[in-house]
């Protein structure tokens, strides 16, 4: 997988219990980010960032695209296996 920039994207799709998928992030993903910056904890605790504009947004999707290219660590966002609109980040 490559970024829109050209990077290379190391971060696996995994499967849990066939009802969950961890998955790279995607600028799909911006309404999400915005859900889990309005949690008061989530900011605090992640780099999902307090006051999500689209431009911070999608900051922090790159980011995530950065932290993969860049370092044997992953971020992932997960989903439901059924593709179902719910979704969350981690």
């Amino acid at each position: 997988m490559v970024d829109p920039r050209g990077a290379p994207l190391e971060v696996p799709h995994l499967t849990a219990d066939d009802r969950y998928v961890l998955r790279p992030w995607e600028l799909g993903d911006l309404l999400l980010a915005r859900k889990a910056s309005a949690d008061p904890c989530i900011p605090l605790i992640t780099t999902v960032p307090s006051a999500c504009s689209p431009e911070a947004g999608e900051a922090f999707v790159r980011r995530q695209w950065d932290r993969a290219a860049a370092a044997p660590s992953s971020s992932y966002a997960w989903r439901t296996a059924a593709r179902s609109a719910r979704a969350a980040c981690g």
